[in-house]
């Protein structure tokens, strides 16, 4: 073993290096030691055998989006009489009584939700009341023991699952594998659902460790010879090779143009797009989804361009922008994170009640600091990293005062939770920077949350330093003559400590740069600093 993967695994208190380096993991669960596995299967049976019609009903994000096409696709082998329910963004997440009612009406007898319903008890009740049985898949942060007979999460603390941080789309996947099993279905069927668990765990805010990295790992395979039509038209179609993508593309490009409908329009497309198995309707459905991506890039940029500068805190970002941005107000959360590196959440409403999406840097927990403020607020929920909620207009200032004190409170206890240079994970020198260690560090992929991307320490001096791209907002460098690197979007004070000549300590990826059968990598820089 390299001695910088080995020396990241110890970092990052890998004790099972065989298992996590495998191509082959096998640190699965069986799915009926989550609690109420087994009711819910024989719940859905019942309503099979009656001849019943059952809804899926998601959320619209790509974790929900493909939750439900993971519940559809297997429910679709033992029955036909199925229908979904996707909200539309303006109805808020998880259940509500005008969706039940739509429900009713289809004459569905059976909802099985997907990515929501922990903590919608009060619809739960209501479905029931009407006479339609309501099982609950989920992973959304709660509290305390199972409420419901027929709730299925593992953040229960009554659980018995040994993993917690299944995305919602893994929940559903192993109430799929329960259901597979339990109704006769050929068990060579779940591979087929192996890309959309890939897809929704990777476009969720979930560690990818133990079994999380075992379903993106097998997921990838599945992506790279995905049978999904409309999947490989638009990948294509954005001049990615299929046969080699990555999570990191996954992310950029797939859960970008997935997530889109549900953040400007209806998102039924993202499911319609994941699920249609017509070539000629698959090539109408990519064109409908980049349509409403690039929809979405403008109101995004519209939107950033609105932002109060009086908003903007050194501890705690809460700022509101018009209603009709909501759809964006998660990334637009995002990049004001990102940029001022404090944990940002975005309003957006009309009259007394505002919706707010946010964001939170590494090492603060969003759903913990909500929760110290929760007598602020309307309702909440998510996870460490994202979470959204409602506030009266009333409290709005109060909540702004109480988070921001959160948030000072935790940084007179540790200074470095706001410290913008990043950790590094292994410092080579600029001669054993190449494409050898770009391999050796592959293997420790798939990276995400909890399994980051390595950072590298590189140490050396500028040379042909030059701004590049059609706007001149980027600068390509060479430490040492040597090692290629790449700074995006650079603001003044960076260019001028990688002008050429200056002695920089630079903080980076290590990222392929191939070029025409040509095998060479170069470094996407996070940070820089320079010697006096």
């Amino acid at each position: 073993m390299n001695r910088y993967v080995s020396e990241i695994l110890k970092k990052r208190g890998i004790a099972d290096t065989e298992e996590f380096l495998s191509a082959s993991p096998k640190r699965a669960y069986d799915p009926f030691l989550m609690k109420n596995v087994r009711e819910g299967v024989k719940l859905v049976s019942r309503h099979i055998d009656a001849g019943d019609r059952i809804c899926v009903y998601g959320d619209y994000d790509t974790d929900g989006v493909t939750a439900s096409a993971i519940i559809l696709e297997t429910l679709r082998e033992v029955t036909d009489d199925l229908m979904s329910y996707i909200p539309k963004r303006p109805e808020g997440y998880g259940m509500n009584r005008d969706a039940v009612d739509h429900i009713r009406d289809e004459g569905a007898k059976l909802i099985i939700t997907v990515d929501c319903g922990s903590r919608d008890l009060e619809e739960i009740e209501y479905a029931r009341s009407l006479g339609i049985d309501v099982i609950v898949t989920d992973h959304h942060t709660v509290e305390g023991e199972t409420p419901y007979e027929y709730m299925i999460n593992p953040k229960f603390s009554d659980s018995g699952y040994p993993y917690r941080e299944l995305a919602g789309c893994g929940v559903a996947f192993k109430f799929a594998l329960a259901l597979i099993e339990e109704l006769g279905i050929d068990d060579r069927f779940k591979r087929t659902l192996l890309d959309l668990v890939a897809i929704g765990t990777v476009g969720d805010m979930v560690p990818l460790l133990d079994e999380n990295r075992l379903l993106v790992k097998y997921g990838l395979k599945a992506i790279r010879n995905t049978h999904r039509k409309c999947v490989a038209d638009l990948i294509g179609r954005l001049g990615k090779d299929l046969s080699e993508i990555t999570e990191e593309e996954i992310s950029y490009y797939l859960v970008s143009h997935l997530t889109a409908p549900g953040r400007v329009a209806d998102p039924a497309l993202s499911l319609s797009f994941l699920m249609e198995r017509d070539e000629r309707e698959a090539r109408k459905l990519t064109e409908e989804l980049i349509a409403k991506n690039n929809e979405r890039k403008r109101m995004q940029a519209e939107a950033i361009d609105l932002i109060d500068p009086g908003d903007i805190d050194d501890h705690f970002i809460l700022t509101e922008i018009d209603r009709r941005f909501e759809g964006v107000a998660g990334i637009i959360a995002g990049r004001l994170k990102d940029e001022h590196n404090v944990p940002a959440i975005v309003f957006t409403g009309k009259g007394d009640e505002l919706k707010g999406s946010g964001r939170s840097i590494d090492r603060v927990d969003l759903y913990t600091a909500l929760d110290s403020a929760a007598d602020c607020l309307i309702q909440f929920g998510g996870h460490e990293k994202a979470c959204g909620l409602s506030v009266r207009r009333e409290d709005l200032p109060e909540l702004k005062e109480k988070l921001r004190a959160y948030m000072k409170k935790l940084t007179g206890e540790d200074m470095s939770l706001l410290d913008s240079t990043p950790e590094h994970d292994i410092a080579p020198a600029v001669a054993e920077v190449g494409y050898d260690l770009y391999d050796q560090l592959k293997c420790l992929a798939p990276f995400g949350m909890g399994n980051e991307m390595p950072v590298l320490l590189i140490e050396g001096t500028v040379t042909d330093s030059r701004y590049i791209g059609e706007e001149g907002k980027h600068i390509k460098f060479r430490i040492d003559n040597s090692l290629d690197c790449i700074r995006w979007n650079v603001d003044p004070e960076t260019a001028d400590r990688i002008a050429a000549g200056r002695r920089v300590k630079v903080y980076g990826y290590l990222k392929d740069n191939s070029y025409r059968g040509n095998r060479a990598v170069q470094i996407d820089v996070r940070e820089v600093s320079a010697d006096e």
